[in-house]
C-alpha cells in the first residue's frame, strides 16, 4: 500500500462521501430517491463484486495487472488480512455479536434505549460504558499476541505501550493488526447508536427535527471518511497528519464535538421520541471521539495533562482503573439489584466489560504459561452448566406446602358448569334477554399484552353491569394471562373505590426488564455453574417483583398484608370446607411442558375428559411432591420465555416455559370450556334452553396487524387431534437451561394457532376482538406515534397510546356487542 495519497484523490473521496451522507439521509427520514438509490445500490455491489473477484485472481494475472490492481483496488487489501487477525479479536467479535444480538433478536432491549433519558444520569453513563467498551476492545488486544504476552509482567503492564507485534516487515500486516481492533470497537459503538436511530423512525414517521437531520447527514458522512481511513493506508496518513501537525484542526473538531455533547446533556423532555435523534447523536459524537482517540493518538496530548496519572502508559492506566469501577459496579448489582435504579442496558454494558476484562487477563494468564486458560474455563464452565446446574435448586418454581383443600377430589368440569348455573340461576331468571356468557382468551406478548388485557376487561366493566360474574372462563398465554392473573387477584380483594386501569398503570408502569438482563448476564450465570441456588434467580426476582408491585397498590407500600398472588391458587375457588364458591371465573393457567412439548394447565377442575392431552400441574405437583402452587408461580410459570426469563423447574414433573410455545392464545382451553357449557345446555334434564344464552367469545389481541395488510398473522399449531394419545406418566429429568430452547420448540409450535381460535369462534354464538393498534398521542403539542414493545417494560407514552386504543374501539366498535348485555345502570 502507498502510504501518501495526494490532495486531488482526498478532496474527491470527501466530495463523494458527502453527496452518499445526504443522499443516505434523505432515504432514512424521508424513503425518497428510490429510483437512484436501486441505481447506486447495484452499482456499488457489482462494483464491489468486481473488486473482490480482481483481488481473488490477481495472483493468477500478469506481474503488471497484478500490481495495479493493488494500487488502484487496494481499499479491500484491509479484507486480505483481515482473516489472519480474526482468531486475535475473538474477544471483541463475541462482544459485538452478542450487542447485535441482543438488540436485533430482542425487544426488551430496544425498549430499554427508549428509556434512557428517563434518568439524567442514564444516557452519559450508557454512553461512558459503550466507549469503555471500544477502548478495551481496541487496546487490551495487542496484549494477546505472543511477543507482547511474554514482555509483561504486572510492574510494567500499565507502564509501557507493548507494539512489538506491530513490528512485522510487511507494513500490511502491521495496518491491520492496528487497524483491526479499532474497527470493532468502532462496531460495538455503532450497533447500539443505530438502533436508537431505528427505533426513532419506527416512532416518528415525518415532521422531523431539522437539527436531527442535519447532525445524521454529518454523521453518515464521518461515518464514511472513518471506515475509509482505516481501510486505506494513504487515506489514513493524510487525516493524521492532518489532525496532528495542525493543532487548531483537532481542537476545533473537539471543541465543536464537546460543545454538542454539552448541548444534548443539557436538553430538556428528551423522553418525548421525537427527542431519540439526539440520543442517537450522542452516540455519533461517541464514534467519532472513539476514532479521534483510538487512531490520531490524541490521548498524549490529552491524559498527560491530567496530573493524577503518573503512568508513563496514562491511556492504558485510564482503561485499567475505569474497567475495575465498572467491575465493582457490576458485581455489586448482582448481589444488590435494586441498590441502583438504572436502565437495564448500562447493567448489560457494564457486564460486557466484566467479561472483556476478565477475558484479556485469562488470555495474557494462560499466554505467560502456554496454556489455553480461557478456552478451558468457558467450554468448563459451559460443560458444569449443563450437569450441574439441572440438579440444583436454581430455577425451581417456588411451591407452597401441601394444599389446604383437596386436591384429588376437584369438582369434574360437569359438576362444575352444573354449580355454576345454579349459582347464577336468579340472574339469569330475571335477566330479561339472552344471557351472556363470556370466554375470554388473551393473546400472549409481554407487559403489553398484560397491560391490554386489563385495559380491555376494565372497558368490559365501565360499559357492562357485572361483567365480571358473566365470565365463566378466561384464558390466555404468557403476558395475557399475566394479565388475567392481576384481574383475578385484583377482584379478589378491590372494592368500589378501584380501578382495573388504575391498577394496571401502577402495576405495569415499573420496569421489569432491566434486571432481567443484569441477573442473566451476572449471578444467574455464576450460579449455574456451580450449581447453586442460593439467591434469587431472574424469574424468582420477577415474581417477588409483580407481588411487590400488586401490594403497592392495594397497600401503599410492598410489604402490606394484602397480597392475593402469593395465595394458593385453589384458594380462589375453595371455600374451608372445600366446597366451590364463584367469587372468580373459571381460571385456566397454563404453561409448556419441555420434555413433551404439550399443555400443561393449573385449574380448579379436574382435567380428566375436559382437556385432552393435557398435564393437571396441580395434582402432579400434589402427588409427586406433596407441595402446591401459588397464584403468582402459576403465573409466572406461563409466561417463562427462555433465555431472559429461564425455565421454571418442578423435581421429578418437568421443566415448564411460556404458554405460547404451544398456544399463545388459550384457545385450546376456552374451546373445552365452551364445550362443557353448551353440552350441560344440550341436557334437557338441566331445564334450560341453549337458545336462551349466547355464548361471547372476547379475543382480546394484542400482536399488532402486519404494516403492509393490516391482518393479524398467524401459524398453525402443529398438534392435531388425530395424533392425540394418552401417554403412560414418566418422571422427567431436569434439562440444561441452555438447551431448554431447542428442546421446548421441537415439542410445540410457536405461537398463534389459528386452528384453536377458529373452532372457538365456530362454537361461541359472537366472537369480539380487541385489537391492539398503535394509536398517535399528544406530547407537548407533538403527534406521536409511539412503539408498543414486546417487553417487560412500558413507557408512559405506550401505555397512554393504548389507553386511546381501547377508547377507540369502546367508542366506535362495542354497539353490537353491548346489546348483547343488559343496558348498563347509572352509578
Amino acid at each position: 500500500m502507498n502510504p501518501k495519497s495526494s490532495k486531488k484523490n482526498v478532496i474527491i473521496i470527501l466530495c463523494v462521501t458527502a453527496l452518499l451522507a445526504v443522499l443516505f439521509t434523505e432515504m432514512t427520514f424521508y424513503g425518497e430517491a428510490k429510483v437512484l438509490s436501486t441505481i447506486i445500490g447495484a452499482v456499488l455491489l457489482g462494483g464491489i463484486a468486481l473488486i473482490i473477484i480482481a483481488n481473488i485472481i490477481k495472483k493468477y494475472l500478469p506481474t503488471k495487472w497484478g500490481k495495479w490492481i493493488t494500487n488502484k483496488l487496494g481499499v479491500f487489501i484491509f479484507f486480505d488480512y483481515v482473516a489472519h487477525e480474526l482468531l486475535e479479536n475473538r474477544v471483541g467479535i463475541i462482544i459485538s455479536v452478542v450487542l447485535l444480538g441482543l438488540f436485533a433478536g430482542m425487544e426488551q432491549a430496544q425498549e430499554l434505549l427508549l428509556h434512557l433519558s428517563e434518568n439524567k444520569l442514564g444516557p452519559p453513563v450508557f454512553f461512558g460504558l459503550l466507549l469503555l467498551l471500544a477502548l478495551l476492545n481496541w487496546y487490551w488486544v495487542r496484549f494477546t499476541y505472543i511477543a507482547n504476552v511474554k514482555a509483561i509482567d504486572w510492574p510494567n503492564f500499565l507502564s509501557q505501550s507493548f507494539k512489538m507485534h506491530l513490528q512485522e516487515k510487511d507494513r500490511e500486516v502491521n495496518h491491520i493488526r492496528a487497524i483491526l481492533p479499532k474497527f470493532i470497537g468502532l462496531i460495538i459503538i455503532l450497533i447500539p447508536t443505530f438502533f436508537i436511530l431505528i427505533l426513532y423512525l419506527r416512532n416518528v414517521g415525518s415532521d422531523h427535527d431539522a437539527l436531527a437531520v442535519v447532525g445524521t447527514a454529518l454523521f453518515y458522512w464521518s461515518l464514511m471518511i472513518i471506515c475509509y481511513a482505516f481501510a486505506k493506508v494513504s487515506f489514513y496518513q493524510v487525516i493524521k497528519d492532518l489532525i496532528t501537525k495542525r493543532k487548531w484542526i483537532l481542537w476545533t473538531v473537539l471543541g465543536v464535538l464537546v460543545g454538542f455533547t454539552v448541548m444534548l446533556a443539557a436538553w430538556n423532555d428528551t423522553e418525548s421520541p421525537k427527542k431519540i435523534p439526539y440520543l442517537y447523536l450522542s452516540g455519533g459524537v461517541i464514534a467519532i471521539l472513539y476514532f479521534l482517540f483510538a487512531s490520531m493518538e490524541i490521548e498524549k496530548i490529552l491524559l498527560k495533562s491530567f496530573r493524577l496519572i503518573q503512568s508513563k502508559n496514562r491511556l492504558n492506566f485510564a482503561i485499567f482503573w475505569g474497567a475495575i469501577v465498572t467491575l465493582c459496579f457490576f458485581i455489586l448489582f448482582n448481589f444488590l439489584p435494586l441498590l441502583i435504579p438504572i436502565n437495564g442496558l448500562s447493567i448489560l454494558l457494564a457486564g460486557l466489560v466484566f467479561y472483556t476484562f476478565m477475558a484479556y487477563m485469562l488470555i495474557i494468564i494462560g499466554g505467560r504459561n502456554k496454556l489455553p486458560v480461557l478456552t478451558l474455563i468457558v467450554v468448563g464452565g459451559v460443560i458444569s452448566s449443563i450437569i450441574v446446574a439441572p440438579g440444583s435448586s436454581l430455577h425451581d418454581v417456588r411451591l407452597s406446602p401441601k394444599s389446604q383443600f383437596n386436591v384429588q377430589e376437584r369438582a369434574t368440569i360437569d359438576e362444575y358448569v352444573a354449580a355454576w348455573f345454579e349459582d347464577h340461576a336468579t340472574d339469569i331468571q330475571n335477566y330479561g334477554q339472552k344471557y351472556p356468557i363470556v370466554f375470554v382468551s388473551a393473546e400472549g406478548g409481554g407487559s403489553r399484552a398484560a397491560f391490554w388485557t386489563l385495559m380491555a376487561h376494565n372497558a368490559m366493566e365501565e360499559s357492562v353491569d357485572n361483567y365480571y360474574d358473566h365470565i365463566f372462563s378466561l384464558s390466555g398465554a404468557s403476558g395475557g394471562n399475566t394479565g388475567n392473573s392481576f384481574y383475578v387477584a385484583y377482584h379478589d380483594v378491590a372494592d368500589e373505590t378501584d380501578n382495573v386501569a388504575e391498577m394496571a398503570n401502577e402495576v405495569f408502569k415499573n420496569d421489569f426488564v432491566s434486571t432481567d438482563i443484569g441477573l442473566l448476564f451476572g449471578r444467574d450465570s455464576w450460579q449455574s455453574i456451580v450449581g447453586s441456588g442460593r439467591f434469587y434467580d431472574r424469574s424468582e426476582f420477577l415474581q417477588q417483583r409483580w407481588e411487590d408491585a400488586l401490594s403497592g397498590y392495594f397497600n401503599g407500600n410492598f410489604n402490606g398484608d394484602v397480597n392475593p398472588l402469593q395465595r394458593e391458587f385453589l384458594s380462589f375457588w375453595y371455600d374451608q370446607n372445600n366446597q366451590l364458591k364463584f367469587d372468580h371465573p373459571l381460571f385456566l393457567l397454563h404453561t409448556t411442558h419441555v420434555q413433551t412439548g404439550d399443555h400443561a394447565t393449573m385449574s380448579a377442575v379436574q382435567l380428566n375428559n375436559f382437556i385432552p392431552q393435557n398435564m393437571d400441574l396441580l395434582e402432579r405437583t400434589d402427588t409427586i411432591l406433596n407441595k402446591t402452587i401459588p397464584l403468582s408461580s402459576g403465573a409466572l410459570m406461563n409466561a417463562r420465555f427462555p433465555l431472559v426469563c429461564p425455565s421454571g423447574k418442578i423435581p421429578d414433573v418437568g421443566n415448564f416455559v411460556d404458554a405460547g410455545y404451544y398456544d399463545n392464545f388459550g384457545a385450546a382451553e376456552t374451546r373445552a370450556a365452551m364445550k362443557s357449557v353448551i353440552k350441560f345446555l344440550a341436557d334437557s334434564s338441566n331445564n334450560y334452553n341453549a337458545a336462551d344464552f349466547e355464548i361471547v367469545h372476547l379475543v382480546f389481541r394484542n400482536g399488532l396487524p402486519n404494516d403492509e395488510t393490516g391482518e393479524y398473522m398467524a401459524v398453525r399449531s402443529n398438534r392435531t387431534a388425530k395424533g392425540a394419545k394418552n401417554e403412560a406418566y414418566i418422571p422427567f429429568s431436569p434439562v440444561a437451561e441452555q438447551l431448554v430452547p431447542v428442546i421446548a420448540l421441537s415439542g410445540a409450535a410457536f405461537a398463534h394457532p389459528n386452528r384453536e381460535l377458529a373452532e372457538a369462534e365456530y362454537l361461541a354464538n359472537t366472537t369480539f376482538y380487541f385489537d391492539l393498534k398503535r394509536m398517535e398521542v399528544d406530547y407537548g403539542g407533538e403527534r406521536i406515534k409511539p412503539i408498543l414493545p414486546l417487553s417487560r417494560h412500558l413507557s408512559d407514552l405506550a401505555r397512554l397510546s393504548m389507553e386511546i386504543c381501547i377508547q377507540d374501539i369502546m367508542d366506535t366498535q362495542m354497539d353490537d356487542l353491548l346489546k348483547l348485555f343488559a343496558p348498563k345502570q347509572p352509578d
